[in-house]
């Protein structure tokens, strides 16, 4: 298998678990829900996100993956309110003078409109770090050596399948649902 395939696979398998796990938590309905404008913004946002959480990574590893799956709440919330105004957004914008440490709190609050002691709040918290948690086993399960261009890659996969799953579980939240069509 080509590194790249590798990659691919490790994201997809880890994605397929998230998914299944957040569906027993009613946090999903089995299928991800995610649009290629997010994803697109994604890819825009990927590399100012990616360094500073690589900064992060030693010292709070949940947090330099769980906090993809914020962004993804935040842009969600944003194409379902108002994706002309959101698609210019850049990663900085949704920092606070205190930079990555809080983007958690950023979004829920200025962006989700949630108090942070709120159920919701509570509720996504607890998602998203038991996602990331998930993540980095998987990650020590691949048992990569650390700083190499390997471990690079696999971070950067992880940490795009949870902003994938963090946009799907606001979607699902805010009523977006796969339905079959009639052709009749």
């Amino acid at each position: 298998m080509d590194r790249t395939a590798y990659y691919q696979n490790f994201g997809q398998q880890l994605l397929e678990d998230l998914l299944r796990r957040c569906t027993e938590q009613e946090l999903q309905a089995g299928t991800l829900l995610e649009t290629e404008d997010l994803n697109l913004k994604w890819d825009d946002m990927a590399r100012d996100y990616l360094r500073d959480a690589i900064e992060q990574l030693q010292e709070y590893p949940e947090a330099a993956i769980a906090f993809a799956g914020f962004i993804g709440l935040a842009l969600a919330q944003g194409w379902d309110e108002n994706w002309e105004g959101t698609q210019n957004l850049r990663y900085c914008d949704l920092l606070s003078e205190r930079g990555f440490d809080d983007l958690d709190e950023q979004v829920l609050q200025r962006w989700l409109g949630l108090s942070l002691d709120s159920e919701a709040a509570k509720r996504y918290n607890k998602a998203l770090l038991t996602c990331a948690q998930t993540a980095i086993d998987r990650i020590r399960n691949e048992q990569i050596e650390p700083q190499c261009v390997d471990a690079f890659y696999i971070f950067a996969e992880a940490v795009r399948t949870l902003f994938r799953i963090g946009a799907s579980i606001r979607l699902f939240d805010l009523g977006y649902r796969f339905e079959k069509v009639s052709n009749e």
